[in-house]
């Protein structure tokens, strides 16, 4: 990639997502054509014409990479109507930030594509390239991205079926040296020297993609392409639990089936941060100008349109009902100063579009804070660089499409009168604590619900925070987490603590944990990547934690589902304690070290035998990692300890 002066890394970080898989016959798919543009100056939209007509059926795959870790991609469409998804989600190297998307079954006829970004960035690159003979519904397999310096860029493993397509893209400070080892080149572009290649596998099984480079700082993703569309495989009847013979038994909970593979991609579901396509129509404000000043001139429910600019040192306090809506480039900048932007006891507000930054709220005060309202709209807003928390909301308040990153302390929070409602959906969540001034065991980390009812929170990607990448804490109750990507956050990946029931389905959390705040042996239960502590479900409730897809590194002190028992004393509901947890259908892979269990720091072995927490068609992958990985029952051991406590006697162990 173009550019210089930029710091490069020696540490690879990565991330994995996963969909359904399958077991079927395919056809073989094949590369059509290609094409690229390499804008030099800055731009927020980069149009790649493909250079024939398209052909009726065949799938387009997108590359779209730019020089800075602060954009993201706001729209891929093209003159033909096609709708694209998103394959690789946007991933923010050290230098580079890219991203890849799909269109299947494309419309025939001439196609250019079109692609906007939410602001200019540097040394855009746009790589475009179609293939035929992909399925035309439910192609994509699973994705992974890699960051790193040296010889080699990396990725981690995927895993693809028979006849699919592994198609890669990168980009490097210096240069790719062609493609890596059983791949193509298809794109090398002039003069960025950053890369498309691709491979058809023959066979199913596990694949990475590789790309020597000159010896500097590179990003590589790679995806996998099903060309057949798969026939849903009938789940399986599971057979009845059997509790450990010498325990009593359960109380009946009855077992669900299999649950079925995620049929809806992890991360989020729309651009995140500001973006060009939101308009407004209201009262003007010019850039700089007071908006308390235009509030307090208006009505309750009034619509306030911020223009392009920097609005220094204000703090706002809405009336009922009024709506706030920015423009790429408008900016409420704290510069240090003051507390906090928005503030008040106003309900059913509305805030679009806007940069939150420079708020220096001491300990606990987030820099835009709605705590005690009810019914706010909180949506494609950046807030960044805060001294403390980033976001506080109230009830049945969506914050939705925000990039909340590198915030002091936490990225988000909530308080309200009654806690409920509270919608935290398709937000990136990435670097908060990143000067480790706070503590990972207070709040710090990506974000923390407190006292919820029926808080859901999907389609975040939470990554890179220095502490818990999401988290609730403290009397939780009916809380879901769901299609969130959270990987290499600095201690848990999901933590349900001192809470109730909870429903953690469909995720793909890996890699979190750090050397900073796991490398203590009592620590290390903490660092797992789905962390239940002293919850459980309550008036026939559950804890059910199932079909996610789960990868611990034991090297970085962590675990992959970890229950921990301490003595933490009695909430609103119960007496905190680990109780009807049933962990279920979920893929976990502990190959590179790490474990998954309970442990109890009591001397109360409840936990294990009287509480109805189980395990079952569970898929275990654990390499040379196998005889000391489970743990239960005081013991640390393999397959037949786990298994003669009754657990997973329907899994699948590698």
């Amino acid at each position: 990639m173009s550019g210089s002066g930029l710091k490069s890394i020696t540490v690879i970080v990565s991330c994995v997502w996963a969909f359904a898989l399958t077991t079927i016959a395919h056809a073989a798919p094949a590369f059509v054509q290609q094409n690229y543009a390499t804008p030099q100056t800055a731009s927020s939209s980069v149009s790649v014409a493909f250079k024939v007509a398209q052909k009726a059926g065949d799938t387009n795959i997108v590359a779209v990479g730019f020089n800075d870790q602060t954009h993201t991609v706001s729209s891929v469409t093209d003159s033909q109507g096609n709708t694209y998804r998103t394959a690789v989600v946007i991933f923010h190297g050290a230098n580079f930030s890219q991203a890849i998307f799909y269109a299947s079954n494309v419309k025939a006829g001439a196609n250019t594509v079109n692609v906007v970004l939410n602001g200019s960035a540097l040394y855009v690159d746009v790589r475009v390239a179609e293939y035929s003979g992909l399925a035309a519904t439910s192609a994509l397999i699973m994705g992974a991205s890699a960051s790193g310096s040296g010889n080699l860029a990396t990725t981690p493993n995927i895993t693809a079926e028979s006849n699919s397509l592994l198609f890669a893209a990168g980009m490097v400070l210096s240069q790719f040296n062609g493609a890596g080892s059983g791949y193509v080149t298809r794109v090398l572009t002039d003069p960025d020297e950053d890369i498309v290649e691709d491979r058809f596998v023959s066979a199913a099984g596990s694949y990475n993609a590789t790309a020597p480079v000159g010896n500097a700082s590179w990003l590589l993703q790679v995806a996998a392409f099903r060309s057949v569309a798969p026939s849903p495989t009938p789940a399986p009847t599971p057979t009845p639990l059997s509790a450990p013979t010498s325990a009593p038994t359960p109380a009946p909970v009855p077992a669900p089936a299999p649950a079925p593979a995620p049929s809806t991609s992890v991360g989020p579901t729309g651009p995140v941060g500001p973006q060009s396509t939101i308009t407004c129509s209201g009262v003007a404000i010019a850039a700089g100008a007071s908006i308390q000043n235009a509030v307090n001139a208006s009505p309750s429910g009034t619509t306030f349109c911020l223009a392009a600019g920097t609005y220094a040192q204000q703090t706002i306090s809405p009336k009922a009902r009024d709506t706030f809506v920015g423009v790429v480039g408008t900016i409420l900048d704290g510069q240090n100063a003051i507390p906090q932007s928005f503030v008040g006891s106003a309900d059913s507000v509305t805030v679009k579009n806007l940069v939150i930054q420079n708020y220096n709220g001491g300990y606990q005060v987030a820099a835009f804070d709605s705590q005690n309202t009810n019914g706010w709209l909180i949506q494609n807003l950046e807030i960044r660089y805060n001294a403390s928390e980033g976001i506080n909301v109230g009830d049945n308040t969506k914050l939705q499409f925000c990039y909340i990153h590198h915030n002091g302390d936490s990225g988000f929070g909530n308080t309200g009168p009654t806690y409920a409602g509270v919608v935290i959906d398709s937000n990136e969540i990435a670097f908060q604590n990143y000067q480790d001034k706070f503590s990972p065991g207070d709040q710090a980390g990506g974000g923390k619900l407190w006292m919820s009812v029926g808080a859901v929170v999907t389609h975040n990607y939470s990554h890179d925070n220095h502490g818990t990448g999401l988290w609730s804490d403290t009397n939780n109750y009916k809380t879901t987490y769901a299609y969130n990507l959270v990987v290499n956050n600095w201690r848990s990946g999901i933590m349900h603590e001192i809470s109730y029931d909870a429903s953690i389905h469909d995720n793909v959390v890996m890699n979190n944990g750090s050397t900073l705040y796991c490398s203590n042996p009592h620590a290390r239960p903490v660092c797992s990547d789905i962390a239940i502590l002293n919850s459980g479900g309550v008036n026939g409730g559950l804890v059910e934690i199932y079909n996610n897809t789960v990868t611990s590194n034991g090297g970085i002190g962590n675990d992959a589902i970890g229950l921990i028992e301490q003595n933490r004393g009695t909430g609103n509901m119960s007496t905190y304690i680990v109780q009807n947890v049933y962990v279920h259908n979920n893929s976990i892979d502990m190959s590179n070290g790490g474990s998954t269990g309970g442990v109890t720091d009591t001397g109360n072995n409840a936990i294990f035998s009287t509480r109805n927490n189980r395990w079952n068609f569970n898929t275990y992958t654990l390499g040379t990692n196998s005889s000391s990985s489970l743990w239960w029952n005081n013991g640390q051991g393999g397959v037949s300890l786990w298994q003669s406590c009754g657990f997973d006697l329907n899994g699948i162990f590698h």
